[in-house]
């Protein structure tokens, strides 16, 4: 059996309580490499330096109603959504990336974002 320096088996295993397990309802004292303690620290805090207190992040550009279209080399279309919410200042390249790679759900379901609203607050929460 190895040494372990006093830390728990998750700690040596390198096991943050998070991913395929789950989140643990209570976190162990910290412990640095040689097994004390470490003092807690207070969370992180950051200050807003992108958009004006009191306004919602999306209203800080203009939004329009796009198509994405995917074509093969002779014109064929292979991937086509009509009516997405996109950023008026990004490419048709942006909207076509964005839009075939990143919405969620299956093509033409009532599942399938619309927006690029919708995919930043699912990446972002």
């Amino acid at each position: 059996m190895h040494q372990t320096n006093g830390m728990s088996s998750a700690e040596v295993n390198g096991s943050t309580g998070f991913g395929a397990g789950g989140a643990t309802s209570t976190a162990a004292p910290a412990r640095s490499t040689n097994g004390k303690h470490m003092p807690a620290l207070a969370p992180l805090r950051f200050e807003q330096s992108f958009c004006p207190p009191g306004v919602d992040p999306f209203d800080t550009c203009e939004w329009e109603l796009r198509s994405a279209f995917i074509k093969d080399e002779n014109g064929k279309v292979l991937f086509e959504q009509k009516d997405c919410e996109i950023p008026a200042h990004w490419s048709a390249l942006a909207t076509n990336v964005v839009v075939s790679k990143y919405f969620y759900g299956e093509p033409n379901t009532a599942e399938r974002e619309r927006s690029v609203k919708q995919v930043i607050h699912r990446v972002a929460r």
